[in-house]
């Protein structure tokens, strides 16, 4: 079902991961998307070992609502401060 949130995506890294680390990211971005009350910018950036996710533009308890028990099952991290999400999903899976 469409939710009607203006998605801004950035540049995001050409190359493909593991089953777990694409789902997990999808999993985030799905959650902020329902969470979100605005538009939300996404940016995607590879450090190797790690993809580091990070969604802006979205309120407190929108940051606080978003789901992260899918990254925590792969050993990642999610952090929420001010409007933004950031999340650090292992890669090497």
């Amino acid at each position: 079902m469409p939710s009607g949130v203006a998605v801004t995506i950035g540049p995001i890294p050409r190359r493909r991961y593991g089953m777990e680390t694409e789902s997990a990211v999808l999993a985030v971005v799905r959650s902020a998307i329902d969470a979100a009350s605005g538009p939300i910018d996404v940016g995607v950036s590879d450090h190797g070992s790690f993809v580091e996710l990070t969604i802006g533009g979205m309120s407190a308890p929108a940051v606080r609502a978003v789901a992260s028990d899918r990254v925590a099952a792969i050993d990642g991290r999610v952090g929420a401060e001010a409007n933004t999400i950031t999340a650090a999903i292992p890669c090497g899976l």
